[in-house]
């Protein structure tokens, strides 16, 4: 049996799920909002560009995925094609530019947020 620790009760129980919706909706709107600022106002986190894609997005799957643990192909497409739309927004958005590897990036992303649920599900035995 695992335990059942605040760790454990965060990522799987279901008394929790409010609480998982709350993070991943939060940080969709953050992603939005960091993606559509103007460029100048983005803080320098030490990561290249691509690297805060790969990781903002794999973020956001992994949020997706433990908050709609039963809606894995809604949530996948679904957090790109948010990455897609913000692309698009950003062509439209002064100082920002549409990037084809960001999209690349963003994809990886996903991915990687999508193989850290299923280590994490393994881990718990599910």
């Amino acid at each position: 049996m695992p335990h059942r620790n605040l760790a454990y009760r965060l990522l799987f129980d279901a008394s929790w799920t409010g609480v998982r919706r709350l993070v991943f909706w939060s940080t969709v709107l953050l992603l939005i909002a960091g993606s559509l600022m103007p460029a100048a106002h983005i803080p320098d986190t030490g990561l290249s560009d691509k690297a805060g894609h790969l990781l903002g997005y794999a973020v956001l799957t992994l949020a997706g995925l433990l908050a709609y643990p039963q809606r894995v192909w809604r949530v996948l497409p679904g957090v790109f094609a948010l990455g897609v739309a913000i692309e698009l927004a950003q062509h439209l958005t002064p100082s920002r530019s549409f990037e084809w590897l960001d999209m690349l990036a963003n994809g990886a992303g996903v991915l990687l947020g999508f193989a850290l649920v299923w280590w994490l599900r393994r881990l718990r035995g599910v």
